[in-house]
Formats: C-alpha cells, structure tokens, sequence
C-alpha cells in the first residue's frame, strides 16, 4: 500500500497509529507496529526519511524486547531500514545500530531471533562506508567467531544450524566490506569453512555446506528464489541461485577477494578440490539441489582468481554447467549483474574454453528470444563476442561458420526485441525528420543572446536554493561546471552564484548526512570559480571563506578540485596562507584527505598532495617548532607523512625539500622540545 499510494497519504496513518501500538501490553500490536514500520521505508522513504531520527530511536529500544518476537521484528525492522535508507543510515546510526545487533546476538536461548540480528548485520555492513566499519570490526568479529565456535559445537552435538548458516553468511558480509582489513581474521576463519565444505555431506547439512560456499547476500525479509542463467564472459556459463535483484558472493571467494587474490591463491586450488570431491566421488546433482547453484557459483569465480590454471578443472566442471543451463526456461532468469567485476579483465585465456564454445552457442542463441525477462537476452547477447574470440584458436573458418549460426537469430532478436531502447530506434526515423523541421526554429533561438540565461542559468540557481538536497547538489554542480568551462561570458553568472554557494555551505545543517553531498559540492563549485572564472569576484577574500569550509571527504570526484586549490595555494605562497596557524591548518587538511580516502591515488591531485612544495612546509612546521607538534600524536604524524614520502618517491633526492626532510639537525633541535613520553614515541616511530 505505501508503494502503491505513497508517503504523502500513507506515512501519517501509519505515525498516527504505531507509536500507540509500541506502547501497548499486547506483544501482538508490538510486532506489527515494528513489522509496519519495516514495510514503510520503501513507500514512503523520501517523507520517512525527515524523521528517521525519531523512528530509529523508537525502533532501537525494542531490541531488547521481553518477547523475542517483538526483538525479532526489531532486528527486521532495523536490517530493512538499513537497506532502504543506505548509505544515510549507517553513517547516522552506526553508534547505536552496531552495539545494538550485537547485544541481540548474544540471545542463544531464541536461535531465530540470533540469526535474524546477524541477517540485520549483512544489510547494515553492505551499504556502511569502509571507514565506520572498521571502528566496530574487533567487537564484531570477536563476537561471530564466538558464535560460530558455539554453534559449530551445537551441529555436531545436537544438528541445529540455523544461526550457524547465518553466521557465515554475516562473516562473509563483513568481509567483503572492510577488505584488506580483514587480514588478521582470514587464517583463524579458513580452517573453519574448509572443514564444513568437506564434511557437511549429508542431506540436511547440503543448505550449510552450499552457504558456506556461496554467500547469497540478501535482505533481512528474504526475497523469493529464482534460477538465474549467467554468462560469465568467455571463460564459462554458470547458473546459481541468488537472492532477486542481489548479487551472489561466494563465502570462501569473499574471504579471499577481502584479503586479496595473491594470499588466497594458496587455498584456491584446495578448495576447488574439496568442491569437486563430493560431485565426483557421487552421482550428479540433481538440479533441484540446493548445493548445485552454489557449486557453479563457486567455480566461476575461483575460475577468475587462478585465470588459466583453471583450464585443469574444465572437464569435471562444464557437464554440471551446461547441463544446467539447458533446463526449461520457463524456470531461468538471469543476472548479469557480475559481468562488470570481468569485463575489460586482461588475464582471462581463453584457449581452453575453446572446446565448449560451439555448444555454449547452441545454448546461447535460443536465449535471445527469451521473452520472460530481458537481463537474459542481454546476458545472451553480450555473451557471444567473448564465445567467438574462444573460437579463435580454430581458425578463421571455423569463426566463420559459428557467426553463420548466430547471425540470423541475432539479427531476428534485433528486429523483434519489445525493449524501449529498440522501439526508440524503430521510431528514430520519424524523430529525426521532426528534429529537422524544428531545427533551424531552434537554432535561431539559441542565436538570442539572453537564450541560455532564459532557458537554463535562472533555474540553476534558483535549485542552490532548494529543499531538496538532491536539487541542491545538482545545481551547485551545474555552477562548477559554467565555472569551469563557460569562459568569460559566464563570469556574471558566476559571481551571482558565489553568495548563494556560501549561504548554502552556511547552513546550521550543511554537514549533516543528508546535506553534505550537497554542500561538498557547493564547495567544489567554488573551487571552479576561484580557479577558473574568477574576474568578477573579490578573489583573495573568497579563498580566505573558502579556507574556512574545508575539508571535502565525501564526494571523491570533487574533492580533487578542492586539494589540487589547496596545493597550487601552498605553492604559489598565497597571502590567505601566511597566518601563524596556516601550516597546521594545511597539514590538517591533507592529512584527514589521506585519512579518509577523499582523493583517489590515480588522480593527478594525489601527486600534487604528496609534491615536494607540501613536505617543504611540513619541514618548516617541524624547523619553527610550531604549536602543532604540541600534540599528543604529533610526532608519530610527522613521521608517517615524511615515512610515506620516503616510501613512495615523493621527493626527487635532487629538490631542495628532500634535504630539508633528511636534515637530523632539525629534528635533533624539535627533538629537545619533546617531553619524554614524545621522545619515546619518536623514536618507537623511527625505530619501525
């Protein structure tokens, strides 16, 4: 009903009617406020989301419930709201949310609400930044290893897995999150998956044994199943159960893509072996196996970490594959979701694919008219260039011969295909001849020299004022790109942005999760026009305001602008930097830039932070013994940035910074300015 009527009409029946609801004695009307509440946030996100403040709070206290089916629908309520109001959710709440789910965890008298916390805790890690994770990852992962101990002792004493299922499902989560990150847990946790691939081989462990091989992640209220049919592309056809509209991740994969494929590869050819033991050893699965799309999913992706050391588990691997994806398509969906993580890969050989290419085709081109779900047809579509470069290795002929087999079908599915993109080029040629008609009226509009002020500048900054972040955001990045690339004639347009800009960066709520891409991008935008429009305008005194708004940490395709200012600034010695607290306040900023990751290290900015004019200051900062290294942390900052130039060849060994940087009289003399507990610290930071 919320998605069918919308916020407007459904947010207030339903606020007028659950907080009465939560209060009440009655567990039943505790459940379905929670349970309403959870049902809401898709409907009604953009009215729920004003107040979500408010419904969080209320929400969170029923984690501890006296009845576990109210903290069940809780942890429901909480893990859907994690999805639909990501990533704003978990950078508001991830102090309460975390402490939350895991006090929950430790319900081991109620196993369904157990694992419905941990389910909660893969919709909360999935769409939570890296950086806020990681905080709560000790505490979190102390406590799924626990759990995973304790209930992999209750399988084998008493045969009850239904939090142990869960669990490796949440490890995998969290896993695929943080990253590299997860590092100090791979070896304690590998052992652990191993074994359940190897030993849950009876008929009511198969569920455990194919979530310990493939993680299908998924949201808490659990989407029905479908079969998907995946062309991976060029290298091998898998099929495999995942939950709608969710990609699949395989657990052991997981692990290892966290810790990165060269530590993984030791125990990729291990577990290909456990995973093709039990489908050798026996007969065939049978396609109704919850394990089979675990297997296929597995496979293909340990496929693209050991690259052309797979070709040796081809021949035990592609009957169960193709058979699978022969099965009735009145039963197949596909999802090419994962095609992106491989397209554009380099190291995929395809040689020993080539063998399977010819009845890959034959699969494939029935496809095409695969009328129930278009993701098939584009999957079977996108999979027949990388077939035919299979079938390169025999030769121009027999290339030849495959692409007469495809061309007909192909060219019938283009004719055919109901999809817009392909009724849009069925009508082009009327939308063309009307283009034409109308173009000369148009260009004699846009000849008019108030054209584009009329048609596009007065809306634009009419947005920087809007309610809505979303517009807000749009606009200021409309006024960075006039900035940038409107030359000259836009330098009044530009210098009639500047005080709405600021205002907008002003606001009491700028930096609010809601607000913040908005005002980062506001910040960008004057960053263009200091730079690059910036006749019409009080230059110096915008950038001393401007000095002012930073940092910029969330938005990394405008951050570069703002750090690649700060830097030219630094360089060029400009006068809004020549304040006692300028270097501290320089140093700061690129400091929390690194820290927080807001400037990709591919970008050109990041070398220009890392360029000798910036460890020249820092050098300075350390000479003068300024205020800065009063802190506690100072030492160890200072020798991590200059350590980190050092390591990457930041300085050439012939700039004058570099002899600043390796001048141990300077440090000798800040040196004696530290007190003992510094000192000890300095030299601990050296010494490693």
């Amino acid at each position: 009903m919320c998605c069918g009527l919308g916020g407007k009409i459904m947010l207030g029946l339903i606020v007028g009617q659950v907080p009465e609801m939560l209060q009440s004695p009655d567990w039943k009307r505790r459940h379905a406020a929670l349970m309403a509440v959870s049902s809401a946030g898709e409907g009604c996100h953009k009215q729920m989301e004003q107040m979500l403040d408010q419904v969080v709070s209320a929400v969170l206290n029923y984690l501890t419930d006296p009845h576990p089916r109210v903290r069940y629908a809780a942890c429901n309520a909480v893990g859907q709201m994690s999805t639909d109001f990501a990533p704003i959710f978990e950078k508001k709440f991830h102090e309460k949310v975390v402490p939350g789910l895991l006090v929950v965890l430790d319900d081991n008298a109620n196993p369904r609400v157990q694992a419905h916390a941990a389910a909660a805790l893969v919709n909360f890690s999935e769409d939570c930044p890296k950086t806020i994770l990681t905080l709560y990852l000790d505490p979190i992962m102390s406590k799924l290893e626990f759990i995973l101990t304790t209930k992999f002792k209750e399988l084998v004493e008493r045969g009850t897995k239904l939090v142990l299922e869960q669990i490796v499902t949440t490890i995998a989560s969290v896993a695929d999150t943080v990253e590299k990150d997860f590092t100090v847990y791979y070896d304690r946790l590998m052992p652990c998956l191993k074994y359940i691939i190897a030993n849950a081989t009876t008929e009511e462990l198969k569920l455990l044994r194919g979530k310990t091989i493939d993680i299908g992640r998924s949201n808490v209220a659990f989407a029905p199943r479908h079969f998907y049919i995946f062309v991976m592309s060029g290298i091998s056809v898998h099929v495999h159960f995942v939950t709608e509209s969710i990609k699949s991740k395989t657990s052991v994969y997981v692990l290892g893509l966290a810790v990165g494929e060269e530590k993984f590869m030791a125990d990729a050819s291990e577990v290909m072996d456990l995973l093709l033991k039990n489908h050798t050893e026996s007969e065939a699965l049978p396609a109704d196996d919850p394990q089979t799309s675990y297997l296929i999913s597995a496979w293909s992706r340990i496929c693209k970490i050991m690259g052309k050391n797979f070709a040796q588990y081809l021949p035990m691997v592609m009957e169960p594959v193709m058979r699978t994806a022969a099965m009735k398509p009145e039963v197949a969906l596909l999802d090419n979701d994962d095609l992106e993580h491989i397209e554009g890969d380099l190291d995929w050989h395809f040689e020993a694919f080539a063998e399977y290419a010819e009845d890959v085709v034959k699969l494939m081109v029935p496809m095409l008219k695969f009328y129930f779900h278009d993701n098939v047809r584009i999957a079977a579509a996108e999979s027949l260039p990388f077939l035919l470069e299979c079938a390169r290795i025999r030769g121009p002929q027999y290339i030849q011969g495959m692409w007469a087999y495809i061309l007909p079908d192909l060219l019938k599915a283009i004719d055919a295909e109901p999809e817009q993109d392909v009724q849009v080029l069925r009508i082009l040629n009327k939308l063309l001849t009307e283009h034409f008609e109308r173009a000369t009226e148009r260009r004699q509009k846009r000849a008019d020299e108030d054209y584009d002020e009329d048609i596009f500048l007065e809306p634009m900054l009419g947005g920087l004022s809007s309610s809505e972040a979303e517009v807000r955001q749009a606009a200021s990045y409309g006024c960075g790109v006039l900035a940038q690339f409107g030359g000259e004639q836009f330098a009044p347009a530009c210098a009639r942005a500047l005080p709405l800009l600021a205002a907008l960066i002003a606001e009491p709520e700028a930096r609010s999760v809601e607000n913040v891409n908005a005002t980062e991008n506001a910040i960008s935008a004057v960053t263009k026009i200091i730079k690059y429009n910036h006749s019409q305008i009080n230059r110096d005194e915008t950038i001393r305001h401007w000095l002012t708004w930073l940092p910029v940490t969330e938005d990394t395709e405008e951050a570069p602008h703002v750090y690649s200012l700060l830097c030219e600034l630094v360089a060029s010695g400009h006068s809004a930097l020549s304040t006692p607290d300028a270097p501290q306040r320089v140093i700061a900023l690129l400091a929390e830039a690194f820290l927080q990751d807001a400037v990709p290290d591919d970008n050109p900015a990041y070398s220009q932070m890392e360029a000798p004019h910036v460890y020249s200051l820092l050098c300075e900062l350390v000479a003068s013994g300024h205020s800065a290294l009063s802190t506690p942390d100072a030492p160890q900052r200072v020798i991590a940035l200059l350590a980190e130039a050092f390591l990457q060849d930041a300085v050439p060994d012939d700039n004058p910074a570099y002899s600043q940087m390796t001048n141990v009289e300077l440090f000798n003399s800040c040196l004696m300015q530290l007190s003992n507990e510094h000192k000890e610290a300095l030299q601990f930071a050296l010494s490693t």
